[in-house]
Order: C-alpha cells, then structure tokens, then sequence
C-alpha cells in the first residue's frame, strides 16, 4: 500500500512509496521514575522508556517527487 512521503527538509514536496521490509527494531528498555497526582495526593510510580533504533526501508516507484502546493503563480497577462 503506497502513502504520500513528505520529509521535515522540504515540506513542499512529496512522492508515494511504501514499506519495503519489514521493520528492524534494537531497542533496550528503562525504568523511569515519574510523579503522578491523583486527586490531592502526589504518588510516585515507573513508566517503562524505550532507547534505541528502528531502520526503516522505503521504496517508491516512481523516481519524481511533486510539489504539495504550487508556490510559482502566474501573473495575468
């Protein structure tokens, strides 16, 4: 299933791919301790915190990206 790719460097354009692998996960767990208030109490608790990496392959099918909006107009002529 292919869905529109637009990366945070250049937010004006985009190209259709999709997952071509499954993805690989290396990620460690961490305890972390956090303060929860519940009604008027404070109480503290762990949170689970995952650290780590995810490798993602994507692939697209066609070579060209496209603009989201057209940023050149055209004046009247």
């Amino acid at each position: 299933m292919t869905r529109e790719l637009i990366l945070a460097e250049h937010p004006n354009r985009a190209i259709m791919a999709r997952v071509a692998a499954p993805p690989q996960l290396e990620m460690l767990p961490y305890e972390k301790k956090v303060m929860v208030n519940i009604g008027i109490g404070a109480y503290e608790t762990s949170t689970t915190v995952y650290k780590g990496f995810i490798t993602l392959d994507l692939v697209a099918d066609s070579p060209f990206w496209y603009a989201k909006s057209n940023i050149l107009l055209r004046g009247e002529d």
